[in-house]
Order: C-alpha cells, then structure tokens, then sequence
C-alpha cells in the first residue's frame, strides 16, 4: 500500500446511518435497520454482526474522517502493534463492513493494494 493511498480522500470509511449498535461488555452488536438499505445479495443475510474488541476499535475509528492509513496509526498507537500488519487487518475488515453494508465510503481497491 503506498502513501497516496492512505490518504487518498475517498477512502474515509463512516458508520452507515442505517446501523444500530448495542455495546456487550467488549463486543457490540450491529444491526441493520431494514429501511432503504442496498445490501449485496451474497449478504441479504447478514442483517447482524457481532464484532469483537479489535472490531470494535476499527468500527469506532470509522467515523468519515479517517483514511484507511490513519486508522491503522490510531490502533498501532493504541494497541502497540505494528502498523504495517494493521493497514492489512483492517483494509480487510473494512473490506467486509463494507461488503456488508455496515460503512459507507470504503473502496475495497484501497486494501487490495496492501
């Protein structure tokens, strides 16, 4: 992944408008409200997510903001792991939330460059 991707400003994945959340201890639970939501047909299923704690740290990063590239300095920070190994593990979560239907403004191009 090079810089220009990390910064390139349509990559800024956000929390779609459509998800709920409910927090259980470290994991939270993201439900997709059944109004006006496109979801992919390999997904019509997945109307429910339980993310774990790591999840939960990148979905909160998601905010519209952030690129892909300040995520991954944000949880290296804070978890004190290495960055370039989590520009990877979470360009493919975001992949997924993407995938899903959960975040807006993620294009998978971005992690496939990783």
């Amino acid at each position: 992944m090079t810089a220009d991707t990390e910064q390139a400003p349509g990559f800024r994945p956000r929390q779609s408008p459509q998800v709920r959340q409910f927090a259980v201890g470290d994991e939270l639970v993201l439900v997709m409200s059944h109004q006006q939501v496109e979801v992919p047909e390999e997904a019509a299923g997945s109307r429910a997510l339980t993310l774990n704690a790591s999840g939960r740290a990148i979905w909160d990063l998601c905010d519209g903001h952030r690129s892909l590239g300040d995520i991954a300095d944000a949880l290296a920070q804070a978890f004190s792991v290495d960055r370039a190994q989590l520009l990877t593990q979470a360009g493919h979560a975001l992949s997924e939330l993407s995938q899903l239907g959960f975040i807006e403004g993620f294009d998978q191009r971005a992690s496939d460059r990783s």
